[in-house]
């Protein structure tokens, strides 16, 4: 097969790869403004198929202007997951990137039971709880960096998915008494909480019920930590210390 370099002003003979990011209409604006001023050929690499593998947005913009194409194809065999590697090599793909293509995966993999299945049901606790991706990662029991990684591969899995639906449950309930209740920081600190076995649930929520205006911003997980545990042990005799987040 010839692989070199070629050109084609044929736009309608490729297409985009199924389950591939979705094009950024912002970025895409930019890339046209840019290729306005100067075009400087970049090729896109496409599939035995014709599917774009890198470079979609690169190939939108020049189709937009009427631009010659440069496409390169590669090996035979090539699809979603070398777009990945490419995509991960130039730390272009966010973790919703990931999210997205693999639940696009599951869509086809499983037509009848995708709502069931790891990436479908993490998006539905993000979306339903309005929580940040990091805390629904810790909720279903995934490690910040190792467990991340596997995400990203496609190898998420979810330990007790009613617990994790239980306690995104009991963050939301957070909204009620703290204005600030989807900051990071304070999320964290509340899962490093939930999972101690000091910690009382319906104890903090009588607590911050009765002494929100005590509960402030904080910086750093560990500064929550500290002034929930005051707010825990405010008027009591039983006392109880928290462990910190490692790190903050």
């Amino acid at each position: 097969m010839n692989r070199s370099i070629k050109t084609t002003r044929n736009y309608g003979q490729f297409r985009f790869m199924k389950g591939n990011r979705a094009v950024s209409s912002l970025h895409l604006g930019r890339l046209i403004d840019s290729m306005r001023e100067k075009y400087v050929p970049t090729p896109i690499i496409v599939n035995e198929d014709n599917e774009i593998i890198d470079g979609q947005h690169r190939f939108s913009a020049t189709k937009y202007l009427g631009l010659p194409l440069y496409y390169f194809r590669a090996l035979n065999g090539s699809g979603l997951e070398d777009v990945r590697i490419i995509n991960t090599n130039n730390r272009t793909w966010t973790n919703n990137d990931h999210l997205k293509s693999f639940m696009e995966k599951e869509r086809d993999e499983y037509p009848d039971t995708f709502a069931t299945k790891p990436y479908h049901l993490f998006d539905w606790l993000k979306r339903t709880y309005s929580l940040p991706f990091q805390i629904v990662m810790s909720l279903v029991g995934a490690d910040p960096f190792h467990k991340a990684q596997g995400f990203k591969k496609g190898n998420l899995k979810i330990r007790d998915f009613s617990q994790a639906k239980a306690d995104a449950i009991y963050l939301h309930a957070m909204k009620e008494f703290y204005e600030h209740w989807r900051k990071r920081s304070f999320l964290s600190a509340m899962c490093t909480l939930m999972k101690q076995s000091t910690f009382n649930r319906k104890r903090w929520i009588r607590k911050i019920g009765i002494n929100r205006t005590k509960l402030v911003q904080c910086t750093n997980a560990n500064d929550y930590i500290e002034r929930m545990e005051y707010i825990y042990n405010w008027n009591e005799r039983d006392k109880v210390t928290f462990k910190r987040k490692i790190n903050g």
